[in-house]
C-alpha cells in the first residue's frame, strides 16, 4: 500500500508542477502576442464613428439613385472605365488613406460555360459589337487590406459610333 501511495504522490506532484508551468508559459506567450500586434483589442469609437482603420473604401460615380450604373454607349466607341467624358467619372476614397483612385482595378466579367471569368482590363474597352452587354467589376483595396467591389453594366446600342 505504501508503494501505491508513493507512486500516486509522485504523479500528483508531477501533474501540479506541469499545470503550473503550462499556465506560466501560456500566459507569457499570449502576453507577447498581444504586445507584438498592431491591432487594438477593441475598435475605438470617436463619437458614433467607427475607427477609420477598420473602414472599407468607397467608390464614387458607380451608382445612380442607389443602384449600380447601367450605361449605354454607341457601338464602335472607346470606353475608358474610370473617365469617359459625359458618361462616367469614377473615384475611390478611404477615410484613412484619402483619395485612392489610382489603386482601382477594373475587370471585364464574362461567362465561359457555367463559370464566371474575369480579365483585368488595362486601358480602354473598345466596344465594337452592337447590342452587346459588358459587365465591369471595379475593385479597390486600402492600406489596411480592406477591399471594395462594385459592378456596372455597359450596353452598346446598334447605331454605331
Amino acid at each position: 500500500m505504501k508503494i501505491v501511495i508513493e507512486e500516486y504522490g509522485h504523479l500528483i506532484v508531477l501533474f501540479l508542477v506541469g499545470s503550473i508551468l503550462l499556465i506560466f508559459v501560456g500566459t507569457g506567450f499570449w502576453q507577447q502576442m498581444r504586445e507584438r500586434t498592431d491591432l487594438p483589442d477593441s475598435v475605438e469609437k470617436a463619437g458614433n464613428e467607427q475607427s477609420t482603420f477598420f473602414r472599407i473604401p468607397e467608390f464614387q460615380g458607380l451608382e445612380q439613385d442607389g443602384k449600380p450604373l447601367a450605361l449605354k454607349i454607341p457601338a464602335g466607341s472607346v470606353f475608358h472605365p474610370l473617365h469617359t467624358e459625359h458618361v462616367i467619372e469614377v473615384t475611390a476614397v478611404d477615410p484613412q488613406d484619402g483619395d485612392i483612385t489610382d489603386r482601382i482595378l477594373v475587370y471585364l466579367i464574362y461567362t465561359e460555360g457555367e463559370k464566371e471569368k474575369r480579365v483585368l482590363l488595362e486601358g480602354e474597352l473598345e466596344a465594337e459589337e452592337p447590342n452587346k452587354q459588358y459587365i465591369l467589376e471595379y475593385t479597390v483595396r486600402n492600406s489596411a487590406g480592406f477591399q471594395a467591389e462594385k459592378r456596372i453594366s455597359l450596353l452598346t446600342d446598334g447605331t454605331g459610333g
